[in-house]
């Protein structure tokens, strides 16, 4: 009986903090915040994994223009050549290989949001949670960062990919799999139990 009430309870909070955190990210304020907190990192850690190229995530600057989900696009992603790239920081008008405009709301804020709602539940201490924050977060952007990396090849951006390296290996190998929604949310999820939990913790959900 005991178990069913941890797992209850587990999967009320969960309910719970997961509308409320998703209705919250759509407010502008809130929304905004996560975009310039996603391009920060996102761009630290994409170009961590591609020396070759350089990649600048943006706030969108451009006309109102939707997606064919009829969503407007919150960042875009440039993308240069080395040489292009040398050049731009002597000329800031130097335009990019490619860009790629991008909305948040699968992109970023569906994992975090899933992300967050699991951790703030988790029964752990609030110290151990701010590490899973960070570290969790941290993997969770590179597996982002594979699945641009995929797209990017796929679509055929010009993008330098060293299909050798170790980056490049798991790419092609997760990659197709990236191409969907729930694969990045069943991620985040095995991401969620990997940083928050030590082996003994798992007990609490079979008491």
């Amino acid at each position: 009986m005991q178990k069913l009430n941890n797992l209850s309870k587990f999967l009320l909070g969960f309910i719970v903090v997961y509308a409320f955190l998703s209705a919250i990210h759509f407010t502008q304020p809130v929304k905004k915040a996560h975009v310039a907190f996603f391009i920060t990192f996102e761009q630290f850690v994409f170009n961590m994994f591609h020396p070759n190229t350089r990649t600048d995530f943006q706030f969108y600057q451009g006309p109102p223009n939707p997606n064919n989900a009829g969503e407007t696009f919150d960042f875009s992603i440039m993308i240069y050549t080395k040489n292009q790239w040398r050049k731009a920081r002597l000329y800031p008008a130097t335009p990019p290989n490619v860009q790629l405009n991008q909305t948040v709301k699968l992109t970023s804020i569906g994992p975090m949001t899933l992300f967050l709602s699991l951790l703030l539940i988790s029964p752990i201490h609030w110290k151990r949670k701010l590490v899973a924050f960070f570290s969790g977060s941290f993997l969770i952007f590179v597996c982002i960062a594979l699945k641009f990396s995929y797209l990017f090849q796929a679509n055929d951006t010009m993008f330098a990919l060293d299909n050798f390296s170790l980056w490049g290996m798991l790419t092609n190998l997760f990659g197709n799999a990236f191409r969907t929604h729930e694969f990045l949310l069943l991620c985040v999820v095995a991401i969620w139990a990997m940083v928050s939990f030590r082996l003994k913790d798992y007990k609490w959900f079979l008491e």
